[in-house]
């Protein structure tokens, strides 16, 4: 399947869960709101999906019909599914499985593939008429996709839920909703935060270790007292990037 065989690169990821919303004391009207989250860092995810690679691709003489394709990375043997207008069954907020009514929507669709990085889910391997996302209700996603360990339990896996968006002339694109992992009991969201991996000092007091994210930016980069600072004056923007800041997420236990 076009396996590259080259050293796998693991992406930095954290897992978020469980957080609660605070309003910070501040003179501003529109104060910037903060979340604590704990993060799950000893999680590791074999099979991923690239965020930013999916797409919707015409096939040649029949323009109505759509091929899915992306890229993927696994350091195993993986069995890939594809869900077409698909609805999720949850447990509180585990999720159970992924549910498509068949009998008027095409067939979920699993594929084996080898282990290998930046791998290709070939063109018109997976296709689907236009006419298929007519009428979608608002709890069915146009597309998941999961990938899971080619092993008893497929365990932990991954999921993306994809959603359709208007690239013009009446033809459709793809756009990257959520993606989450899954263990036997619980399912996490998956953010990618920079600078998690490894320990970095704030960048604006130089002093004391980084435990605040920006968000929607996703840079971790201050301490707590300076993001403090940044809150409650302006202009509230990203130390590294320069980005309005909507939000800032506090990292417990971060390291």
């Amino acid at each position: 399947m076009g396996a590259n065989r080259s050293q796998p690169q693991r992406t930095s990821l954290i897992y978020l869960r469980d957080y609660t919303t605070i309003m910070p004391k501040s003179s501003h009207k529109d104060p910037v709101p903060t979340s604590t989250l704990d993060s799950q860092t000893h999680l590791k995810l074999d099979c991923s999906l690239k965020r930013a690679s999916v797409s919707l691709v015409p096939t040649e003489n029949f323009p109505d019909r759509y091929s899915l394709v992306f890229c993927f990375d696994s350091l195993c043997q993986c069995i890939v599914t594809v869900y077409c207008m698909a609805q999720e069954v949850l447990e509180q907020e585990h999720t159970l499985y992924f549910t498509v009514d068949s009998w008027v929507k095409p067939p979920p669709m699993s594929y084996r593939f080898q282990a290998g990085m930046n791998q290709s889910f070939p063109q018109g391997l997976f296709q689907v008429e236009k006419q298929v996302f007519k009428n979608k209700h608002p709890k069915v996603f146009p597309f998941v996709v999961t990938i899971k360990p080619d092993n008893p339990e497929g365990l932990p896996y991954q999921s993306s839920f994809l959603s359709l968006c208007n690239v013009g002339k009446g033809n459709y694109g793809l756009k990257l909703l959520k993606q989450k992992l899954h263990t036997k009991n619980l399912s996490y969201e998956l953010h990618e935060i920079y600078g998690v991996v490894n320990e970095f000092d704030c960048v604006f007091c130089m002093e004391n270790k980084s435990c605040v994210t920006c968000m929607p930016c996703k840079h971790l980069c201050l301490c707590s007292k300076c993001s403090d600072f940044i809150r409650a004056n302006e202009p509230r923007k990203c130390p590294i990037c320069r980005t309005e800041i909507k939000q800032m997420v506090k990292i417990k236990d971060c390291k």
